[in-house]
């Protein structure tokens, strides 16, 4: 009903900022009205909806998982005014010119974002989805591109945009670049090309004078301006160099992501980071190798044998509730530990295989041992 809408909410909020911080759902049909003050700390999750102009949060948490943010008036979807807040785009869409200001940082891993402004310390970290317009990167403003459709960039006195790929070129003239060393781009008013780290070519001039969006040369660097490149070293998923992909690479993979301390050699996707997604890459890549062309290995498959099944469960339940020294012990979310969380993925996927062919269920009498036997585990284990 529209009385469940989250326009009643953020009145309330509004005139009651001093509140503790909490946790907002945006859905399809809600609305954050324009100008209003949420309280410090708070995480609003989008799943669709409008939000506002003139929104006030400090210290908060902007999480777009699917739906869509309408474009708000002017053109503009959003301004967060105060500072130090996350916005995370992960799926969904943001239309309008969605501002970003005081120390606010973007991180845009899916989804699609028209474009964005950067301003007064603000930062953005793309690696993923589309940026369908411009990047506008103000004075203060550092942008990072490893990934995704960027489709080109305007870059303001003071404000910085590094790219990291695989290879770049200057009016199609390669660049002779080190791996891993950041070479600045001092010329302007040519044509900067390349290969992004997940593969995703970008093109941009370089124009010292660039006009509106509609103009015949939108995108831009001013002479105030700094432009790097990096091409990052090329890492693939055999880490033990045996020439196979198994079980010891993605367990070598899972406790540096575990452990949170992860080196280079194990950023498969080159954005920086070694967590999750570096496994999602090692999963695609390896399924590549051993399975054939277009074949992934799917989550839930500890053995690697390209189907999620009773053979899975079993590893599964033989390191239950036990540390983790990596995927193949059934830790599919790679926290370290073998819990029920690392269950669920494995039901999620039961009984496909990276085909996605279904694979041939036991008789309903097996599942309901099995089950059962689970789930007198788990008690008798929380009854310890």
């Amino acid at each position: 009903m529209a009385f469940r809408s989250l326009l009643t909410l953020f009145v309330c909020l509004s005139l009651s900022r001093f509140l503790a911080a909490q946790t907002v759902n945006l859905n399809p049909g809600d609305s954050i009205p324009n100008n209003t003050v949420i309280p410090s700390g708070t995480t609003v999750n989008v799943l669709g909806g409008t939000i506002g102009l003139g929104v006030d949060l400090s210290n908060g948490v902007l999480n777009i998982e699917s739906g869509s943010v309408a474009v708000g008036a002017n053109g503009i979807s959003t301004g967060f005014t105060n500072s130090n807040n996350q916005v995370n785009l992960s799926d969904g869409r943001v239309g309008g010119f969605f501002q970003l200001t005081n120390r606010t940082d973007l991180s845009i891993t899916g989804g699609e974002i028209e474009s964005f402004g950067l301003f007064d310390g603000s930062t953005a970290t793309i690696t993923g989805g589309t940026v369908s317009r411009f990047p506008d990167i103000f004075s203060g403003g550092v942008v990072d591109i490893s990934g995704g459709d960027v489709f080109s960039i305007r870059v303001f006195a003071g404000g910085e945009v590094n790219l990291f790929g695989t290879g770049f070129a200057i009016d199609g003239a390669p660049i002779d670049l080190v791996a891993g060393e950041e070479f600045v781009i001092t010329r302007r008013n040519v044509n900067l090309s390349g290969t992004l780290a997940d593969g995703s070519p970008i093109e941009t001039d370089l124009n010292t004078s660039f006009g509106g969006f509609s103009s015949s040369n939108p995108d831009g660097a001013a002479s105030g301006a700094r432009v790097t490149v990096t091409v990052v070293p090329v890492v693939d998923g055999d880490f033990d160099d045996d020439g196979i992909y198994d079980c010891t690479d993605i367990n070598q993979l899972s406790v540096a992501v575990a452990s949170g301390d992860g080196a280079a050699g194990f950023d498969l996707n080159g954005d920086g980071s070694v967590d999750a997604s570096d496994v999602n890459a090692w999963l695609s890549e390896a399924g590549e190798v051993n399975l054939g062309s277009g074949r992934e290995y799917l989550e839930g498959d500890a053995n690697l044998n390209g189907v999620v099944d009773v053979a899975d469960f079993n590893i599964w339940n033989e390191n239950r509730f036990l540390p983790s020294e990596g995927w193949c012990d059934g830790d599919f979310n790679v926290d370290g530990f073998v819990d029920v969380a690392d269950f669920n993925i494995w039901n999620e996927n039961r009984f496909l295989s990276s085909d996605l062919a279904p694979v041939p269920e036991p008789d309903s009498g097996s599942s309901m041992l099995l089950f059962a036997g689970l789930m007198a585990t788990v008690f008798r284990r929380n009854s310890e």
